[in-house]
C-alpha cells in the first residue's frame, strides 16, 4: 500500500516536472514582425531589441524586449506575441513636437522663449521634456528678475502623430528691491 502510494507521488511529480519544462521552455524566433510603425522603419526597431531571428526566447525574455522598446523613449505602447514562431511586435510611437507656440508674453520675445525651450522641434514627445521645457522657461524668466511667471501648458494634436506644445504665459511683475536695511551695524 505505502509502496503504491509513494510510486503514484512520484508519477504525478514527474509529469508535474515534465509540464513545467514545456512551458517554460525557450522557443526558436523564425521570424520577427513589426506592426504599428510609421516614422521608425521596421529596421530600427529590430535593431532596439537584443533578439533575433534564429535566437531562442522565453516568456520572461519577452518582457524584456518590451521594457528594451519602452527604454527607447520612442513608444507609448508595446505589445508582443510569441506564435508559431512567428515573434510579432505591436508598437504605438510617441508623437513628435510639431511646434512651440507662445501666449501672453509680452516681456520676452518668443524667439528668446524658443531658445529657451531647450528641446528641438521634430523630436520624439515624453512627459519629461514637457516637463523640462515649462522648468526652463520659468528660469529664463526668474533670470530677469520674473518670480511669478505663471506657465499653463496646453497640448493640441495635429495631423501624422505631431504635437503642439502651447506655453499660455502670465509674466507677472517684474521682482523690485523696495528698502535695504541693516541691523546691527553700529558704525
Amino acid at each position: 500500500m505505502l509502496k503504491s502510494i509513494i510510486v503514484k507521488m512520484l508519477s504525478i511529480m514527474f509529469v508535474v516536472l515534465i509540464s513545467t519544462n514545456i512551458v517554460f521552455a525557450e522557443q526558436l524566433i523564425k521570424d520577427i514582425k513589426i506592426l504599428g510603425n510609421s516614422r521608425i522603419s521596421s529596421v530600427a526597431v529590430e535593431a532596439s531589441i537584443s533578439y533575433r531571428k534564429g535566437d531562442e526566447i522565453s516568456k520572461e525574455e519577452e518582457e524584456e524586449i518590451i521594457q528594451e522598446l519602452y527604454n527607447t523613449g520612442i513608444f507609448k505602447d508595446v505589445n508582443i506575441k510569441f506564435k508559431n514562431g512567428i515573434l510579432t511586435i505591436k508598437v504605438v510611437e510617441n508623437p513628435i513636437f510639431n511646434n512651440f507656440i507662445f501666449k501672453g508674453n509680452k516681456i520676452v520675445k518668443s524667439s528668446e522663449l524658443l531658445s529657451a525651450v531647450g528641446i528641438e522641434i521634430r523630436s520624439v514627445y515624453s512627459k519629461r521634456k514637457e516637463k523640462i521645457a515649462v522648468e526652463n522657461i520659468r528660469q529664463y524668466y526668474k533670470a530677469k528678475g520674473y518670480y511669478s511667471v505663471n506657465i499653463i501648458l496646453e497640448k493640441e494634436t495635429k495631423s501624422n502623430n505631431r504635437l503642439d506644445l502651447v506655453f499660455n504665459i502670465e509674466e507677472g511683475k517684474i521682482a523690485t528691491i523696495k528698502k535695504i536695511s541693516f541691523v546691527g551695524n553700529n558704525a
